[in-house]
């Protein structure tokens, strides 16, 4: 057979070590790219979220400030309505006075 010399073995000893020391390393960097590309996933997904929350919230926005001038308007209309009950308030109130002295 073919051997390698005595001499040689503590060199090939080291080198075996230090390929599976490689092999480890390179095993931790695998494992630790897989976890940052599930975190980057992860980030991704929540940014779709956030951008779908956002597109929500700002609708949300648009619907309060329309339902907003909606009640100003509304409460115009009753300030007006409110006027003119008081100006035929005062009509009637005229006009029961003016009967009232005339019997």
């Amino acid at each position: 057979m073919n051997t390698p010399p005595r001499s040689t073995e503590p060199a090939i000893i080291q080198h075996t070590q230090t390929l599976a020391e490689a092999r480890e390393a390179i095993a931790r960097i695998a494992a630790q790219r897989d976890e940052l590309e599930h975190q980057l996933r992860l980030l991704k997904e929540r940014s779709l979220d956030l951008e779908y929350d956002k597109i929500v919230a700002q609708h949300q926005c648009q619907e309060a400030n329309r339902s907003r001038r909606l009640a100003e308007e509304a409460s115009q209309v009753l300030v007006e309505d409110l006027k003119m009950l008081r100006e035929e308030h005062n009509t009637l109130a005229q006009l029961l006075t003016m009967i009232m002295t005339v019997d």
